[in-house]
């Protein structure tokens, strides 16, 4: 059965990097709801501003990737669910496909090093403006997801401050791995 790992974290936290990390490292597949957003031109003007996608495109897009999946793979979604919408849609997508879900990992990040490492990627949408504006979105939206996820007691935090190395270490630890 097809296992669903849940990378949370606000911009910079370093969900992509990690996930990357994890798919060259594990054979995982990485699905990353931005990755899969700025490759419509529509939806990359939209990012460039640190606006939110609608949720039923996102849910399309992420429906479509996780349709693609193997029976025994293990997936990590990067950047997704961020509303309780996107909660309610995933809970059902996974009762209808019997995927099952792992682990919810949240990476916490000071915003100075999160604006430290967004300063060296050199991406359209990591403009001040845009990342105050998704930072206001995690704070406040994707805040709503987290409380979910812990008043559950499938959320683990880890600190996703220091090098790439000590972080993937910290998420292979809490997903004994």
């Amino acid at each position: 059965m097809a296992s669903l790992i849940l990378l949370m974290g606000a911009t910079g936290a370093g969900k992509s990097a990690q996930s990357d990390l994890l798919e060259s490292e594990l054979g995982w597949t990485h699905i990353s709801s931005g990755r899969l957003l700025r490759q419509s031109p529509h939806y990359r003007k939209l990012l460039e501003t640190g606006q939110l996608a609608p949720s039923a495109a996102v849910q399309s897009l992420v429906g479509q990737a996780l349709a693609n999946i193997g029976p025994t793979e293990t997936v990590i979604l990067d950047g997704f669910p961020r509303t309780v919408d996107d909660i309610k849609w995933l809970n059902s997508f996974i009762a209808e496909t019997g995927i099952v879900l792992g682990a919810v990992v949240l990476m916490e990040v000071d915003r100075e090093v999160s604006l430290r490492r967004l300063s060296g990627r050199r991406r359209s949408d990591d403009t001040i403006k845009a990342l105050e504006e998704k930072w206001r979105q995690f704070d406040t939206e994707t805040s709503l997801v987290l409380n979910h996820y812990r008043e559950q007691g499938s959320l683990v935090t880890i600190d996703a401050n220091g090098t790439i190395r000590q972080v993937h270490n910290r998420i292979k630890k809490v997903l004994k791995i």
